[in-house]
């Protein structure tokens, strides 16, 4: 997959069908409109994604932005889509732009656009005064054709990254990870920690969450994590591990099976269920007793799940 940053420097050079959003987490209802762009690949269009990034000026449509899903993520499992080029420039660089400019000189002119597929509830231009109704209006002056894709309904709602993230910070990783394409997943390089793990038997790797990403309710959660193409069972705890201190929100993952150094490296931690609340203990001892059951009980729900769906890829490597 090819990624463009910049606008300005930035030129297709073969017709494309373009899926056009933000895609915060690529929940089913971003798989669906992706989706609907990639079946344009067998007409011979090449498969392009216009995304951004956020880092200074928020948009309006985005108001209280906090990331589903880390950056490295999204990339990665766009291109495992099979999606061909990814323009991802800073929302700011195209943000004064008219409806009509960003259909002409981006989508037209930039991306050679020949077929642009959206959600119902695109906003864009200035101040987020356009809709997918009026980027078919302007398809039809510029060339190209627009494709609308309904929303994906779930339990009679609406599946949108703000009830997934209510989900997550309530504890309901089952609830969110059936509304997501692959289930959620921090990808945070590995700091050192008090190393007060290893002297309990029981290793960890510690993960910051940075600045605007969506912070699970505290506590532990039967994990699993990604490292060197493996798929291991894990326990995370996220919080500020009250038994022994910390100065800021860590994950922190016991990886079953797995005894290397992941300092420095970026590790892909999925959280599948929530398992307890996080609490303070009176003693070291008592913690070590604590950390060997959790450990325990994600390892008994990670064996049901496995039995369930026969292979460990249908429920933690999903593709629709």
């Amino acid at each position: 997959m090819v990624t463009y940053t910049d606008l300005h420097t930035m030129q297709m050079d073969s017709p494309c069908a373009v899926a056009i959003g933000f895609f915060d987490g690529i929940h089913l209802g971003h798989r669906k409109v992706l989706d609907s762009m990639l079946d344009f690949q067998k007409d011979g269009l090449s498969s392009c994604v216009f995304s951004y990034t956020v880092s200074g000026q928020i948009p309006q449509a985005k108001a209280g932005l906090c990331y589903l899903r880390p950056l490295s993520l999204k990339c990665r499992y766009l291109e495992e889509m099979s999606v061909e080029t990814l323009v991802m420039p800073a929302f700011e660089s195209f943000s004064a732009l008219t409806p009509e400019e960003f259909a002409r000189d981006i989508l037209r002119e930039k991306l050679q656009a020949k077929v642009v597929c959206c959600g119902s509830d695109l906003r864009y231009g200035k101040n987020a005064c356009a809709d997918a109704a009026r980027l078919a209006e302007d398809g039809r002056r510029f060339g190209f054709q627009v494709r609308i894709v309904p929303p994906v309904c779930v339990d009679g709602k609406r599946i949108s990254s703000s009830r997934i993230r209510e989900y997550i910070r309530a504890g309901e990783l089952e609830k969110a990870n059936e509304l997501l394409d692959r289930p959620f997943a921090l990808d945070f390089e590995v700091i050192r920690g008090n190393q007060l793990g290893r002297t309990m038997a029981f290793p960890t790797i510690n993960q910051a969450f940075p600045k605007r990403f969506v912070i699970p309710k505290f506590g532990v959660y039967a994990s699993v994590a990604l490292v060197d193409g493996r798929c291991y069972p894990a326990v995370t705890n996220v919080g500020v591990k009250p038994t022994v201190g910390s100065d800021r929100v860590l994950a922190e993952t016991h990886i079953v099976g797995y005894s290397g150094d992941l300092y420095g490296c970026s590790v892909e931690v999925r959280l599948l269920k929530f398992t307890r609340p996080e609490r303070k203990f009176p003693d070291m001892e008592q913690l070590k007793a604590q950390i060997a059951e959790d450990t325990q009980q994600s390892l008994d729900y990670l064996k049901k799940q496995w039995s369930r769906f026969g292979k460990e890829e249908k429920t933690l490597y999903r593709h629709r």
